[in-house]
């Protein structure tokens, strides 16, 4: 028994790419892409420069991912997201030149403030991603939700076989 071409792995997107099951599907992907990029678009301006390359690496990874699941009400998420990878880059950057401990009041070592920044900005960016379906668990089940799909023309399988 051979597997329907809808519910096919390799015509499913898989990490971020999308296998062309023909040549006119190219223009609709590309379209598809191009919709995601439009509707996402540039950074707002509220946001620094470090925040807006954030952004654009994040908008391209939903764009070759073809997020078609993401509208403008989830753009605040992003930002969200954006703003807890900023921080905990930023924190991690201050550990690289203090490193993990500081002097205490009482000459003992005790842990840097920036580790807890660091710690909180990564569970807020992790959570965000999931949201986003940017972690690769989030990944999975979105192509597990395509793979079980119903097959709308489930009655010509029948016919094939």
């Amino acid at each position: 028994m051979s597997i329907p071409a809808w519910k096919d792995p390799s015509k499913l997107k898989i990490l971020g790419r999308t296998v062309p099951r023909d040549e006119s599907e190219n223009e609709a992907v590309l379209a598809k892409r191009r919709a995601i990029h439009d509707m996402i678009g540039p950074p707002p301006n509220r946001l620094d420069d470090a925040d807006k390359v954030i952004w654009c690496e994040v908008r391209d990874r939903l764009v070759a991912a073809e997020a078609t699941f993401l509208d403008e009400s989830h753009l605040p998420a992003l930002e969200a997201f954006v703003g807890a990878v900023a921080v905990m880059r930023s924190a991690r950057a201050q550990l690289a030149v203090d490193g993990l401990t500081k002097p205490g009041q009482k000459s003992e070592s005790v842990r840097h403030p920036a580790a807890s920044i660091y710690f909180d900005a990564s569970r807020a960016a992790r959570a965000w991603a999931a949201e986003l379906g940017l972690t690769p668990n989030a990944a999975a089940r979105l192509i597990k939700a395509v793979r079980d799909e119903p097959n709308p023309f489930g009655d010509l399988d029948a016919l094939d076989g």
